[in-house]
């Protein structure tokens, strides 16, 4: 095609056919060719960059982020690979000898993984959409030439060769995608224990022993229009509960300390709103069952990664850094979990300060189920979510630090859903306890 000159392109088009970009600078001029594909390209991303990609010869960075029916995909991957302690899905991804050994992993190696399989696992996606960006780019281009040229100007009624432009344009430009994934996040539950679920329910079988013996649930009926209230009241021959020294250390006591309390103060002698809250969950608990300690909330990818960290190195390597959760308006559900028998009328605790968690405490991880499928290393538990029917997205929200905790903004969920499950769940449970102890009303 002949050199035109842009200032005569009114006169000069009667033969004109535009099939490629370097026709669109001949006739335009470069700056205004490079600033009418920006305008075309740049809804998709920064527009400045865009324009400096184009007149420099660079490849167009479009922005693709998964619609909102991918999220769960990308959970359903990310819950396979925590699932997967063995590495082996990081073959090739992470060095030989972190895989085999563990030794020295960090954060920074499974963010670099997951990114790659979560990459590879949207790469069809991305070829679908590639093709489809490539076509509008194109057509959007061609509609952009004729509103310069007027639509009479050329004297022919077709002067743009679509797929002739689009392939230049693809070729001469890239249109690569960049994905983030930083900013996913999974509804999900992390399940605490120091020294296996089956320990920390010692702590549980001792209080509710004692609290069956010296502090029996009693039923005092409220006047006209009230509910029944079930309260605790000392029996005659009424002892402070002693924790028995043959107990080890459980997430109980972590959390405890946390908030300027012991077990035997929370049993005992509860004033705070954590202390009387976590009493209520230990009571509600039945015994003889493996228990940990569940915090539900929307976990960040940086966190979920330290998790995976957490639990792949079991202790060993370096260190996994803090989770925060955050008391207050905005705070995650939370509260003492049981996988055998549901988690009855428990995960109603409630913080008066911050509980920081060691990662290396997180026993496992559950991510929220898409399509009714969990992907987990003990799918055959219950699940918080199964117990308290979690299965719309919920609020909360767990900070993750590496070196300090850092306040977290979370969300609450509805207190009226709340109290609904708690009424709910105090009312079976008193009642079974009631009917099992033979207790006065």
């Amino acid at each position: 095609m002949a050199d035109i000159n842009p200032n005569d392109s009114a006169t000069l088009t009667d033969d004109l056919e535009i099939d490629s970009y370097d026709d669109v600078v001949n006739l335009f001029g470069a700056d205004e060719a490079a600033a009418m594909l920006a305008d075309v390209v740049g809804n998709r991303f920064n527009r400045q960059e865009i324009l400096k990609a184009i007149r420099n010869g660079g490849d167009i960075h479009l922005d693709y982020w998964p619609e909102y029916g991918e999220y769960g995909y990308a959970a359903r991957i990310c819950g396979e690979l925590l699932a997967d302690t063995s590495l082996a899905w990081a073959d090739g991804l992470i060095d030989p000898d972190k895989i085999k050994t563990h030794k020295g992993l960090t954060a920074g190696d499974l963010s670099h993984a997951v990114t790659c399989v979560l990459t590879d696992r949207f790469n069809d996606g991305l070829d679908e959409a590639r093709l489809a960006d490539c076509k509008n780019i194109a057509d959007e281009f061609a509609q952009a030439i004729e509103s310069r040229l007027g639509s009479g100007r050329l004297g022919r009624e077709l002067y743009v060769d679509g797929d002739c432009l689009r392939d230049d344009l693809a070729d001469k430009f890239g249109f690569s995608y960049d994905i983030d994934f930083s900013g996913l996040s999974f509804k999900t539950s992390l399940i605490l224990s120091v020294n296996g679920l089956y320990s920390e329910g010692d702590v549980i079988d001792t209080a509710s022993d004692w609290q069956e013996d010296y502090l029996p649930c009693v039923c005092h009926r409220g006047g006209q229009g009230e509910d029944d209230r079930w309260e605790y009241e000392p029996a005659e021959d009424y002892r402070p509960f002693t924790r028995p020294a043959d107990i080890p250390e459980s997430i109980f006591d972590k959390l405890c300390a946390s908030q300027g309390t012991t077990i035997e103060k929370v049993v005992n002698d509860p004033v705070t709103p954590f202390e009387r809250s976590f009493r209520e969950d230990i009571f509600n608990m039945p015994q003889n069952r493996p228990v940990g300690l569940a915090v539900l909330a929307t976990l960040p990818l940086d966190a979920f990664l330290d998790a995976s960290l957490s639990m792949i190195c079991r202790g060993e390597g370096e260190s996994a850094g803090t989770f925060t959760v955050k008391p207050g308006t905005h705070e995650p559900i939370f509260g003492i979990y049981d996988p055998v028998g549901g988690c009855g009328g428990t995960m109603g605790t409630v913080l008066d300060r911050d509980f920081e968690i060691d990662p290396h405490d997180i026993s496992y991880t559950m991510m929220e189920p898409a399509r009714g499928e969990w992907k987990s290393d003990r799918i055959d538990l219950y699940t918080p979510q199964d117990c308290f029917g979690f299965s719309d997205p919920f609020g909360g929200r767990i900070g993750h630090s590496e070196k300090k905790p850092k306040a977290v903004v979370a969300v609450k969920p509805d207190p009226v859903e709340l109290g609904h499950r708690a009424s709910v769940a105090a009312s079976s449970t008193a009642g079974g306890r009631a009917r099992g102890a033979g207790i006065k009303q």
